[in-house]
């Protein structure tokens, strides 16, 4: 019975994460909630990091900056006691992020610098390229142009290799955003006309 809880406890997070998808946030916050319940009475209570990364970006995109701190703290512990080095990579990710909107600059941009570094250790580069282009944004925010196109244009590289098409859409309107702040009208012109083309 318990280790069914743990199985039903994996099938809350994934409903979560859909009901996150559409926009359901009550529903969504319960879910993950009854979820993390589930894994810590079960004998495999260190899945509950499955839900910790779910939970923390909610939180964030919701305004409860330290309650998705305290969630993505714990789950980065977590990975690094199971030995997950993606899952650690990508947790750090999540907290460089965070601390960028909450204005620790100098820490998002050491951890950001972490994070990268295992993604390229464990060959994840769908969240190298993310991790790249969330870093070219900071570095556009600090004012430092040169670094951000030549990050930017690395995260796009990636995104284009491995068909991201979101996500280089993504990346191609904050380069475009970046053209506009440094008066390179024809380049903006460009970057957003295929940024658009990828989400038509």
């Amino acid at each position: 019975a318990l280790a069914a809880g743990a199985e039903r406890a994996e099938a809350l997070v994934l409903a979560g994460a859909a009901a996150h998808r559409r926009g359901r946030i009550r529903e969504a916050e319960l879910l993950f909630r009854t979820a993390s319940k589930l894994f810590r009475k079960s004998p495999e209570a260190q899945r509950e990091r499955t839900v910790l990364g779910f939970a923390g970006s909610l939180y964030r995109e919701t305004g409860r900056f330290a309650l998705a701190e305290r969630a993505f703290e714990k789950a980065l512990v977590s990975h690094r006691e199971a030995r997950d080095r993606r899952s650690e990579g990508i947790a750090m990710g999540s907290l460089a992020a965070l601390y960028t909107e909450t204005g620790r600059i100098a820490q998002a941009e050491r951890t950001y610098r972490q994070a990268l570094a295992i993604h390229r250790e464990v060959g994840d580069h769908r969240s190298l390229g993310i991790a790249l282009g969330n870093l070219a944004v900071l570095y556009r925010e600090t004012g430092r142009a040169g670094l951000t196109e030549k990050t930017h244009r690395r995260a796009l590289a990636l995104a284009t290799a491995s068909g991201e098409r979101s996500h280089e859409g993504t990346l191609r309107a904050n380069l475009s955003n970046h053209f506009s702040s440094a008066g390179r009208f024809d380049d903006a012109e460009r970057s957003y006309r295929h940024a658009l083309a990828i989400f038509d």
